[in-house]
């Protein structure tokens, strides 16, 4: 009985100090997770598992180290399925040359390279050995990142609202969204935006204006049109105004008219 009684004594005992447990298997969480808005989140809620010092990122070396192999393939696998084929690498920036948003997963910028090596090293994709020569946005049909990697990097500009904002801001829309190269969101390309992008873009506008985006930006009628300082035609002032009240709901009475 005393035997017992020390073995079950020095199992608690290790329990007690052992970290967070995963589960049996993280990859087939992250491979059951269905697409859209909230896949990005939940993939940082699985990784940040790893978390050893409870900072709120990996942002150590060997936190990032400690995922698996078949972690990282699965969300490779999400990121193929649902972004044109293109792997994780690319499109959460942890690839040379790239916007780096692997933020978005709860990988910390200073672990970028410490995991773009793990994630190859796992067979997701071929090495990248040079820098690729393409801006840091994809300005391609073929490689668009995803609406939550845009909305990141726009929710990281400081002074929203400013003349400097409106620049970054465009140079992301047009980088991004501009299928025809034509250098402006026409009337499709301005509602093909996506609503986390709107929404992104109003939480900037917001930090530096009393009223949403399509009031300051004067997408409604009646309003002074600013919307080219955001890269959008001038065509395509309804489209525009249709996407806000479709994304960010019915638009309230102007306050601070920008002129």
């Amino acid at each position: 009985m005393l035997r017992t009684l020390l073995a079950w004594g020095a199992m608690l005992s290790t329990l007690a100090h052992a970290g967070p447990s995963l589960p049996a298997d993280a990859a087939a969480e992250i491979a059951s997770l269905p697409p859209g808005g909230a896949w990005t989140r939940e993939v940082a809620r699985i990784l940040l598992r790893h978390d050893a010092d409870r900072s709120g990122a990996l942002d150590q070396g060997a936190e990032v180290r400690a995922v698996s192999c078949s972690v990282w393939q699965a969300i490779d696998a999400g990121v193929r399925r649902d972004w044109r084929g293109h792997g994780v690498l690319p499109m959460y920036g942890f690839a040379p040359g790239q916007l780096y948003v692997g933020d978005a997963l709860g990988v910390h910028a200073s672990q970028a390279e410490t995991a773009r090596q793990a994630i190859e090293a796992c067979g997701t994709v071929p090495a990248v050995t040079q820098p690729p020569s393409a801006p840091a946005v994809p300005s391609t049909n073929n490689l668009i990142p995803p609406p939550a990697s845009i909305a990141t990097a726009i929710d990281s500009l400081s002074d929203g609202g400013s003349d400097a904002w409106d620049q970054a801001v465009r140079r992301l829309l047009i980088a991004t969204y501009d299928r025809d190269h034509d250098d402006i969101l026409g009337v499709d390309e301005t509602r093909a935006l996506p609503c986390p992008v709107w929404q992104a873009i109003n939480r900037g506008v917001r930090s530096g204006w009393d009223d949403d985006v399509g009031i300051v930006y004067g997408f409604r009628d009646g309003l002074i049109w600013i919307g080219g300082a955001l890269g959008l035609q001038d065509d395509a002032r309804r489209a525009a105004d249709e996407a806000v009240n479709l994304c960010l709901g019915a638009p309230p009475i102007p306050g601070t008219l920008r002129i």
